[in-house]
């Protein structure tokens, strides 16, 4: 028996767990698009329209995620870097570790606010005005917390920059998947849980050196500099990635593939029709627009905002708790670390708590390697010994 009959078999006989793919072309010889100088089929494939973000060159798609991974990097160090301020808090705020910490529960509590907010909204008006919302939004945080006089004054920071960090907890990974195919996704997940846990473990470190350099407020007032560069940025640079894919056109392309394995008939004139562009390609001044609504859903926004809530498939609820375990571990460190390291046996000062932070950001630089770029090798080797799938 060949390999193409061998294909066909197994094929036929057997179903296909939902979400399986046919990720290699075995033969080269599929119909399909495929990356360039490979034979690993583009899941999902681009579209003919062409303001597809699929359909943006490799460099263009790495310069909009490196916007997107430098935004989330920025928006976890400003909800996460008042670790080793907890001793300066007491002293210039007239509060107490109780108070702050009750403080510091409301950024994680707006956060998961934010994270149902948000989803609907970036599906309605286009994840660049989010974004922007986003960065004005943390400005306005650290301006409030850079002059806080008292605990209110620390409360209405956590309360707006939680608000500001929740699209890195959702909306950012969504952005990733509409510009990067299932075969590089994992690696692009990897660089986005490292910008999460990188801000979280760095921004105390630089804060502890802040405090005892030139004050603690001024680790609000360099956050806010900062900021307003990115915003600048982002407003000239960042693309909206909203897109509507058929998902009817995904399941026709699926049993095209098996249709081609088990004819293996390819024609020159369906790869011409493949490829050619359909649509108004946007201007420079359009892109600019902060709402973009040209692909946005056509479901009511409380629609949008409730579908979350009705899945309750095992995968799903165990993965939402292992992600909030981890953040539920997040946020003890970085709540305790001066109470534990400022006291006795320590009496660590600002910057050598801040310093305790460095060690797990070394482990997480070999998970993410293990986690992201390992997986996407892995799979696709995988799929080269399952006949591609």
């Amino acid at each position: 028996m060949t390999d193409q009959e061998k294909i066909s078999f197994q094929i036929s006989d057997h179903d296909l767990v939902p979400g399986t793919v046919q990720l290699i072309d075995i033969n080269g010889d599929l119909d399909i698009k495929k990356g360039d100088n490979n034979n690993i089929i583009l899941q999902p494939q681009p579209s003919s329209n062409i303001n597809d973000p699929l359909k943006w060159t490799k460099r263009k798609r790495n310069f909009q995620f490196g916007l997107l991974w430098l935004w989330c990097f920025l928006q976890s160090s400003t909800s996460n870097f008042t670790g080793p301020l907890y001793d300066v808090y007491v002293t210039d705020l007239n509060t107490n570790y109780t108070s702050i910490n009750n403080s510091a529960a409301l950024c994680y509590c707006f956060l998961g606010i934010g994270v149902v907010l948000i989803q609907p909204t970036a599906s309605k008006l286009g994840k660049r005005f989010i974004y922007l919302s986003a960065t004005i939004l943390a400005i306005i945080g650290l301006i409030v917390g850079g002059v806080a006089k008292d605990i209110n004054g620390l409360n209405a920071f956590n309360v707006l920059s939680g608000l500001a960090a929740s699209p890195v907890d959702s909306l950012a990974e969504v952005s990733s998947t509409d510009m990067f195919f299932q075969h590089e996704r994992s690696t692009a997940f990897s660089l986005l849980i490292l910008a999460l846990y990188g801000g979280c473990n760095l921004a105390p470190v630089a804060a502890g050196y802040i405090v005892d350099g030139i004050g603690w407020r001024w680790c609000y007032w360099v956050q806010v500099i900062i900021y307003g560069v990115l915003f600048v940025i982002l407003f000239f640079s960042m693309e909206d990635t909203n897109f509507v894919r058929d998902l009817t056109n995904e399941d026709e392309f699926e049993k095209s593939i098996i249709e081609q394995i088990k004819s293996k008939e390819t024609t020159k004139e369906e790869v011409n029709s493949m490829v050619s562009e359909t649509g108004v390609k946007k201007t420079y001044i359009q892109k600019l627009n902060p709402i973009q609504t040209e692909f946005n859903d056509s479901r009511s926004w409380l629609c949008i905002c409730i579908r979350p809530f009705i899945l309750y498939f095992p995968a799903i609820i165990w993965s939402g708790l292992i992600y909030g375990c981890q953040i539920l571990i997040l946020a003890l460190l970085s709540n305790t670390q001066t109470i534990i390291y400022s006291a006795k046996p320590y009496y660590f000062n600002a910057d050598k708590v801040g310093l305790t932070n460095l060690s797990a950001f070394v482990g997480n630089m070999f998970g993410m390697l293990y986690g992201g770029y390992f997986v996407d090798y892995f799979t696709i080797e995988m799929a080269k010994r399952n006949n591609g799938i």
